[in-house]
């Protein structure tokens, strides 16, 4: 497994950037880019050696997370903790923040915080909730623990910012970055006349943007 060259630049990043003492995090990739592959290769790629978890919030998620860390990190354990699902001791553990953050919850005290090097909040626009700072309350009691957030759109419908949880964007690549690196394919407009009425035009015009 060998990761393009502006993944390796984004783990660069992610290093300067901890050896310069910021601990929190974000990492802003436009969808299609690869940020589980970054994610899955850190923890090898920064010389880590404790145990790293993966926070997310939709089995769809875990799962793909769960298939990627075996790729990238041949011979360690993963395990899952999520509804029925437990961890038992592995390098790697893919949590739902459903499990481990709802208030209530007795999952989360079996981790130590100081037994992971680095907890990653997928989708981390969502960060801000009360489930994840559940959890990333409990793990950045390890001050040297990395706090990494990856999403493809950090800004939140609420308003709310995500410099209450994280301290820098360490790298940013959009969509126009992607497709300009022949990345992630080009957009095309198609305009479809439907034929139908609405209030007191004699036709709509529906615009979709698609992906060729």
């Amino acid at each position: 497994m060998v990761l393009r060259d502006y993944q390796i630049e984004t783990c660069n990043k992610v290093a300067t950037r901890l050896a310069a003492g910021v601990t929190r995090q974000l990492v802003k990739l436009a969808t299609g880019l690869g940020k589980t592959c970054i994610f899955c290769h850190l923890p090898d790629y920064l010389g880590f050696k404790k145990r790293t978890m993966i926070l997310d919030h939709r089995e769809e998620l875990t799962n793909q997370a769960v298939g990627k860390l075996r790729m990238w990190n041949e011979g360690h354990a993963v395990g899952v903790e999520m509804g029925d699902r437990r961890s038992n001791g592995e390098r790697f553990i893919v949590a739902g923040v459903q499990t481990l953050g709802r208030k209530g919850s007795t999952r989360l005290a079996q981790f130590d915080p100081f037994d992971f090097d680095m907890l990653v909040v997928d989708e981390a626009h969502h960060a801000t909730a009360t489930t994840y700072q559940n959890v990333i309350k409990r793990f950045t009691q390890n001050p040297k623990l990395l706090l990494l957030g990856t999403t493809a759109t950090p800004n939140r419908a609420d308003g709310e910012g995500l410099n209450q949880v994280f301290e820098e964007i360490v790298d940013d690549k959009d969509i126009l970055f992607g497709i300009n690196g022949g990345w992630l394919a080009d957009l095309r407009g198609i305009r479809i006349q439907t034929g139908s009425f609405f209030r007191s035009y004699k036709s709509s015009m529906l615009y979709l943007s698609i992906t060729s």
